[in-house]
C-alpha cells in the first residue's frame, strides 16, 4: 500500500467511513451483483425491517464478555428471528460449502450468533431462530462476473451451545 492510501484511509477512519483497496472494491462489487441475481437473496438485504451490520456485546453464562456482528438480522411474521451472514468463498458449490463449513468452524458461529441473538432478544423462543448463509463465490478474476450464490440454511438445531462452551470462542 503506497504512503498516499494509507494517509486516505487514516482520514477516511476519522470520518468514521471505511476506505476499501481496489481488490477489496471489486469484491464487494461482485458480492452486490451475486446478491442481485439471486432472488431469494436480493429480497433478505432488501427487506426494510433488517437491520444490517448489528455489532452486539453481552455477558455470557459461561462468565467471559461476547461479542458479534450480525450481517443482516431481521425479526419474521410468526414471531421468530433470523440472522444472515454473508461469506465470500472459492466456491459457492453447496457440496464445497459444507466442506468449508467444517474446516473453518462455521458451526461454531452459528451457534455463537445464534447465543448472542438469545442474549439480546430473550423473547425469542427456542427453536425460533434461524441462521442462513448467503455464499457469494470469489471470481479468479475480481473484474468478472460472478460464477454463483448458494444459500445454506440452518433451523434451530444449532441453538446448542455445548459447542461454544468446549472451543472456549468467547474472549
Amino acid at each position: 500500500r503506497t504512503t498516499a492510501f494509507k494517509a486516505a484511509k487514516t482520514s477516511a477512519e476519522a470520518a468514521g467511513k471505511s476506505l476499501l483497496s481496489w481488490d477489496d472494491a471489486q469484491v464487494v462489487r461482485a458480492c452486490v451483483r451475486g446478491i442481485n441475481a439471486e432472488p431469494y437473496a436480493k429480497v433478505l438485504f432488501e427487506n426494510p425491517k433488517a437491520r444490517r451490520e448489528v455489532s452486539f456485546v453481552w455477558r455470557d453464562p459461561l462468565g467471559p464478555l461476547c461479542k458479534c456482528r450480525w450481517d443482516l438480522v431481521y425479526r419474521r411474521k410468526d414471531g421468530g428471528m433470523t440472522i444472515v451472514d454473508l461469506k465470500t468463498s472459492q466456491s459457492a458449490n453447496p457440496e464445497t460449502f459444507k466442506l468449508a463449513d467444517k474446516r473453518l468452524r462455521y458451526y461454531l458461529q452459528r451457534a455463537f450468533y445464534v447465543r448472542g441473538l438469545r442474549a439480546a432478544f430473550p423473547d425469542v423462543a427456542p427453536g425460533s431462530v434461524q441462521f442462513q448463509f448467503v455464499v457469494v463465490e470469489k471470481p479468479d478474476d475480481p473484474s468478472t462476473d460472478l460464477v454463483g450464490v448458494s444459500m445454506p440454511f440452518y433451523d434451530g438445531a444449532y441453538e446448542e451451545a455445548s459447542e461454544i462452551g468446549r472451543a472456549h470462542v468467547c474472549t
